[in-house]
């Protein structure tokens, strides 16, 4: 299935803003906390749920009508 090229626009969008956003979280909570609570996490739990996110965006992408 061939995504057109807006579609692929809006999908590198959401994606980009999403990580701008956890960016934002990470750098004013400190790289402390931040290593620390990964540190804590399950890999695979971690791995999967980041899987989930990028597929969700996505289908959500696909969903979406022409624009």
């Amino acid at each position: 299935m061939a995504l057109k090229p807006n579609r692929i626009l809006l999908l590198s969008l959401k994606l980009a803003v999403s990580f701008v956003l956890l960016y934002i979280v990470f750098s004013r909570t400190g790289p402390g906390v931040v290593y620390s609570t990964l540190e804590g996490m399950r890999p695979l739990a971690f791995i999967a749920a980041i899987t989930l996110y990028i597929l969700a965006q996505f289908i959500s992408t696909l969903r979406r009508g022409p624009l």
